[in-house]
């Protein structure tokens, strides 16, 4: 699975403690009718929502959690993520592009109390990628990659994926062949390289190269082959596509 999304689908459904969701229901009353919960309090709810899939109530609660403390962290990150997970689910139904650009306001803010932090980047470079700012996009993760490849770390993976999808989409597909190619040789997984490669191949029309890297990814990763499949029935023009065929909406 591509990277940002993997990270994406494991918040939303991270484990908790409850077991349907009205207990997380129960539990956030509880905690408004106490008026005293701190921001981790609700952050805890929030997960605990996005575990069901309730998104709404998830920004609802972390909204709670911002109010308590803006400077957390994880209440600015989490409610981003939220705001990014909603576009792509609602999009086909006429999303606004108000929802990310809500979660580049919170990264930003997150980025503000934690510094220079890789996954903040690689998320915010993820949010401006679905809403096709290709040349801000670019410049952030590019001025970030020189600095991830020093301190090593998954990161710089992520970084090249983001680099790929970014210059493919400005209609730069050799670029973004170089950017895929360097996930395996910089130690990624060779299915990921592989599934960036499918998706730029079917972009340019070269079906030939598409099939063959369709065949390879049936072997090596077959969730990363449904994806490819499901954009070759429904098309590719933009990374929001890419995002959903990952997803499998």
């Amino acid at each position: 699975m591509i990277p940002e999304m993997e990270m994406l689908e494991s918040e939303r459904f991270a484990e908790g403690p409850f077991e349907v969701p009205s207990d997380v229901s129960e539990s956030f009353g509880r905690l408004l009718n106490s008026g005293s919960g701190l921001a981790d309090d609700f952050v805890a709810i929030a997960q605990g929502f996005e575990r069901f899939g309730l998104v709404d109530q998830a920004i609802e609660a972390y909204r709670y959690g911002l109010e308590r403390d803006g400077r957390c962290l994880s209440a600015h990150r989490g409610r981003a993520e939220a705001f990014v997970v909603k576009f792509i689910e609602s999009s086909k139904e006429g999303s606004s592009r108000e929802f990310v650009e809500k979660a580049l306001m919170d990264l930003e803010a997150a980025v503000v109390v934690s510094g220079c932090d890789m996954n903040l980047r690689c998320l915010q470079g993820t949010a401006l990628l679905l809403l096709g700012e290709y040349d801000e996009c670019r410049e952030l993760l590019a001025s970030n990659l020189g600095r991830a490849e020093v301190g090593g770390g998954g990161s710089v993976i992520d970084l090249l994926y983001l680099l790929g999808f970014c210059d493919l989409f400005a209609g730069k597909a050799d670029s973004a062949l170089s950017y895929f190619s360097r996930i395996s040789e910089t130690g990624g997984s060779v299915a990921e390289a592989g599934f960036g490669k499918a998706v730029c191949f079917l972009v340019c029309r070269n079906s030939n190269s598409f099939n063959k890297e369709l065949g390879a990814l049936r072997v090596r990763d077959t969730g990363l082959w449904s994806a490819a499949k499901r954009l070759s029935v429904n098309g590719c023009f933009g990374y929001l596509d890419v995002a959903r065929a990952v997803l499998g909406l």
